[in-house]
């Protein structure tokens, strides 16, 4: 590639919305002329002997393209290599490299935020929600991703939220559960026999207060049939959601109203429940 110097972020940080990870802008009138524009990251990971590779598109945003890498819960600390490519008429150009992890950012958000108390507690409940998932799934737990934090900083995570299980379900509705991966999804099973055609309609008011009502594909696992919730930020865990199975033919299967608070105030999790459980809560007061 050609080292082109004019190639620059415009801003780098972290992703706090609906998932945990790294977001990259870049002013769209500076790359108008080049055919094509992305990303490469090389993450090194802890469990692997060479860095995960990984080339990101970005998404027009207002005058901006932002560039998300997303990053597991478990591997905040692990630095992440970005450089900015371009393509123009078949050449490569090389831009602007960054070195940076969730951890990194989060400390830098810390130093620099320190007076805004919602900001601070939403950033250290998160490095406190990635120590408890390296704990939980036994990933480098001998490097966790708050071990850093001044006694200072320790001392800004929020009070545990209360909450309560408000489930309501209905028909072959089976049982619920959190998979945890970079972002916390919902999902919900339903004990009944796959048939081609079946489909789901999740519901629910996000914490902006906006509708949200979307028709999403089912799984199969063993012989039940599941539902992963998307589209939640990480402000709607105390969101009510509510999932409604139908039949190829139209009919209603089974439903269930549940939420990532009513699951934790269910089964509990330990450390990892908490976790969550607080970082939804300061994840709310933040955007709010």
């Amino acid at each position: 590639p050609i080292k082109d110097e004019t190639l620059k972020f415009v801003k780098s940080g972290l992703s706090f919305q609906e998932y945990i990870g790294l977001n990259f802008a870049l002013e769209k009138t500076k790359v108008e002329s080049y055919d094509k524009v992305y990303i490469k990251t090389w993450q090194e990971a802890f469990d692997k002997d060479e860095p995960v590779e990984e080339t990101i598109y970005g998404e027009l945003s207002g005058t901006r393209y932002v560039y998300n890498k997303k990053v597991l819960a478990w591997s905040m600390t692990e630095m992440v290599t970005i450089t900015l490519y371009a393509e123009k008429d078949g050449i490569v150009y090389e831009g602007e490299t960054i070195k940076l992890s969730v951890e990194s950012a989060a400390k830098g958000g810390l130093e620099k935020q320190k007076s805004n108390a919602k900001v601070c507690a939403a950033l250290v409940d998160m490095l406190n929600y990635g120590a408890a998932a390296q704990v939980y799934f036994g990933y480098n737990a001998e490097n966790l991703v708050n071990a850093k934090l001044t006694a200072e900083q320790a001392s800004w995570a929020s009070e545990a939220p209360a909450i309560t299980n408000h489930r309501v379900s209905s028909g072959c509705y089976h049982g619920s559960s959190l998979k945890l991966e970079e972002k916390i999804y919902l999902l919900t099973a339903f004990n009944v026999v796959y048939e081609e055609g079946m489909k789901a309609v999740v519901t629910f008011t996000n914490h902006y207060d906006k509708l949200v009502e979307q028709e999403v594909n089912v799984d199969v696992s063993g012989s039940y049939v599941t539902v992963c919730v998307e589209g939640m930020a990480i402000a709607d865990f105390g969101t009510m959601v509510t999932c409604t199975l139908y039949s190829a033919n139209g009919t209603e299967l089974g439903a269930v109203t549940d939420s990532v608070e009513s699951y934790i105030a269910r089964m509990g999790l330990g450390n990892l429940g908490d976790a969550i459980a607080k970082l939804g809560a300061s994840a709310y007061a933040y955007f709010h």
